[in-house]
């Protein structure tokens, strides 16, 4: 059965042939010239062919969608084991070479899908950075919420490396890390972090269409995937590791997206926001939000995902200069956490009033006003609320502050507030270090700087 795209719904094939700059007739031959040097033999070039599969009227062969998978870096095993058009969204938009990447490993490199490029001797990393709205994060936006329209269907073999019992086992793992995510710096958790998504990325190896397991095991199995990427980005935001933190968000809503985990897809979206804020590309964002609402409909949405989805798009305001619409989504949110409860997702229960206060404070300051944001700040003074929040998020928002002072004319303050931030992360190297280093490198004589740079050198 065909998915139809009507109402204003973009077809994700539509998406991706205007990234590469293709009118719908020579898209038609670039894929019939593709088709030929795969070695598939001549296909009709048409643009009515084209059309037919973009509207959702008509499928591609299987082996025009081999042509297609080539063109877009996906590969043929994804077309195999998805569906079309869901495994159009394991394209890229856009690689970069050029950046550094984390080492994670073969076994859990394979579960990036197309974000990983196969050689004779290793896999190479392609990036999944997405660097303007044409790209694969308006793909994701775009046509991410539509798929969960369409009907899985199971396949014909089975997988025995899963059972019931190794999957509750990997589950409590997984709990494990949460517990301590609240008792530990992020320097101690990234590496047992990074050790379990390998673990379950190999299952998810075996599992491409997300049912090779039976359906319930392979929900469980992908969530508790998405759960560990998602604190694996977090650890790689905190390091001001953008990049890292970008593919393992993507790979969170990839491991979603694969068993329709509505919930666990939106909130991993929502966190995908964040990282395209960190970089500064709010339009983007909201994309991202939007898909994240979209997706969130397909279930009931948490009020504490709902409070998550309001604070993002309320940075994402905050930078594009509209403080009035930046305040209402503040408000939004505020509403929001009202109705939460106690027995959320572990992906949403850190979103609580000192978390959106703190972003608030982020806001006023990417608005501009650095003294306000210090008035939201000064919780992360009180020890009570400073328990209450994971040691990660405490030494996030401790460099925000550390900028809020440094803005408002409080030298000496800042790098105060930047050295305990640097002590929260115990350990691990953060791009926000260096860049505070790079800051006070002209107030050398301010003794509280000098200590700073000489505990940091």
């Amino acid at each position: 059965m065909t998915t139809r795209f009507g109402s204003g719904a973009q077809h994700p094939l539509a998406i991706l042939r205007r990234t590469l700059g293709h009118s719908q007739s020579s898209y038609a031959r670039l894929v019939a010239d593709t088709h030929v040097q795969l070695g598939f033999g001549r296909m009709a070039q048409r643009r009515e062919k084209v059309a037919r599969w973009e509207s959702g009227r008509t499928e591609p062969e299987l082996t025009a969608q081999y042509a297609i998978a080539h063109l877009h870096g996906v590969a043929r095993g994804d077309v195999l084991g998805g569906r079309w058009p869901e495994w159009l969204l394991l394209a890229d938009g856009i690689t970069d070479q050029r950046r550094p990447v984390p080492k994670l490993g073969n076994a859990s490199n394979a579960s990036l899908g197309p974000a990983w490029n196969d050689t004779a001797s290793q896999r190479v990393p392609r990036t999944a950075e997405i660097d303007d709205a044409r790209s694969a994060t308006a793909t994701m936006a775009a046509a991410f919420p539509l798929t969960l329209n369409t009907t899985l269907h199971s396949p014909s073999g089975t997988v025995t490396l899963l059972s019931p019992t190794v999957l509750e086992a990997l589950e409590t793992r997984v709990m494990a890390l949460h517990q301590l995510e609240a008792l530990v710096g992020p320097g101690m958790l990234e590496q047992l972090a990074r050790a379990e998504y390998s673990v379950l990325a190999t299952l998810m190896a075996h599992d491409r269409q997300g049912l090779a397991h039976g359906r319930a095991l392979s929900v469980r199995l992908h969530t508790a995937a998405a759960d560990t990427a998602r604190i694996c980005g977090w650890l790689a935001t905190c390091a001001g590791d953008n990049a890292g933190a970008g593919r393992y968000h993507l790979a969170a809503v990839r491991a979603a997206a694969a068993v329709r985990a509505a919930q666990t897809a939106a909130s991993s979206l929502g966190i995908l926001a964040d990282q395209r804020l960190e970089r500064r590309q709010p339009r983007e964002a909201l994309s991202l939000i939007g898909a994240a609402s979209a997706t969130a409909r397909h279930a009931a949405p948490s009020p504490r995902l709902a409070a998550l989805l309001h604070a993002r798009a309320a940075r994402a305001h905050a930078q594009l200069g509209d403080a009035g619409a930046c305040t209402r989504e503040i408000e939004a949110g505020y509403a929001a956490l009202n109705g939460a409860s106690g027995d959320e997702s572990p992906a949403t229960r850190w979103v609580t009033h000192e978390w959106l206060k703190l972003t608030e404070g982020v806001t006023l300051l990417e608005l501009g006003r650095p003294r306000q944001a210090l008035e939201r700040f000064t919780i992360l003074g009180d020890d009570n609320v400073s328990r209450g929040l994971l040691p990660s998020v405490v030494a996030r928002y401790l460099f925000h502050a550390a900028q809020a002072c440094f803005d408002a004319g409080d030298v000496d303050a800042a790098a105060r507030t930047a050295l305990s931030a640097v002590d929260g992360l115990q350990g691990m190297s953060s791009a926000h270090t260096r860049r505070f280093r790079s800051r006070f490198e002209n107030h050398r004589m301010v003794r509280e700087v000098h200590e700073f740079l000489e505990r940091t050198a």
